[in-house]
């Protein structure tokens, strides 16, 4: 067996020493160990930024949801916000809208109001003419009565005081018309009221200078329009007249 003595270890390292390739050799053993070690902290190094990046990642990935969520958020509030945009506007124009309405409204009040007195007023005018009115026709029918009263008393007078005789030289004057109607009038068996009441309706009452309308009425009885009437007398007449 052979043994290594401490002379062999020497003589080995003298010989080691100086021998240039085996010092290059260790020096690159020497380095390729310092690589190894720098790669071993770089790559823990590595390793721990690796670590870090992830976090990070992480982290921006949660960042970006919670972006994307802010934005959604967003977004929905400008909808809301386009929304209550659109309401405030409808709002708005409801509310003038209202404000026309209400406008309108005051005209037709206030003109309602206008005519309610301008009615009242012509309700007043319309009373007024239709009372005047009232009065024109309650006149008129009046009018009207006594026309056919007086017609009924020249007609009753011409009955009791007029005969025809178809005799030539019998006539009636104007004149003598008168007189005999006023002293038939006077002589009727009525009351002093109904007899003035009677005169006032053919006039006698007025100062008239003829009964109204008794010489036509004898005229158109008799079919004529002479003066005087031929052939005709008052009853109580003994003899004819000229």
């Amino acid at each position: 067996m052979n043994t290594i003595t401490n002379m062999d270890v020497k003589s080995i390292l003298d010989e080691v020493s100086n021998n240039r390739i085996y010092i290059n050799l260790l020096n690159n053993i020497y380095e390729l160990k310092k690589e190894n070690e720098l790669l071993k902290i770089n790559f823990e190094e590595n390793k721990n930024l690796q670590k870090k990046y992830e976090k990070l990642k992480e982290k921006d990935e949660k960042l970006k949801e919670k972006d994307e969520k802010l934005k959604e958020k967003d977004k929905k509030l400008k909808e809301k916000e386009e929304k209550l945009k659109e309401k405030e506007e409808e709002l708005k124009a409801k509310e003038k809208e209202l404000e026309k309405e209400e406008l309108r409204k005051e005209k037709q009040l206030k003109m309602i109001i206008e005519r309610m007195g301008w009615v009242s007023d012509r309700n007043v005018v319309l009373r007024k003419i239709n009372e005047n009115l009232q009065k024109k026709c309650n006149m008129l029918e009046e009018k009207k009565e006594k026309e056919k009263e007086k017609e009924k008393i020249y007609e009753d007078y011409f009955e009791e005081r007029i005969i025809k005789t178809d005799v030539h030289k019998d006539n009636i004057k104007k004149n003598s018309v008168r007189d005999d109607f006023t002293n038939w009038m006077d002589n009727l068996e009525l009351l002093k009221v109904e007899r003035e009441r009677r005169r006032t309706i053919v006039g006698l009452n007025n100062k008239k200078p003829y009964p109204i309308g008794l010489w036509s009425f004898i005229q158109e009885k008799t079919m004529t329009s002479e003066n005087p009437l031929r052939g005709y007398k008052f009853i109580d007449d003994k003899e004819s007249q000229y």
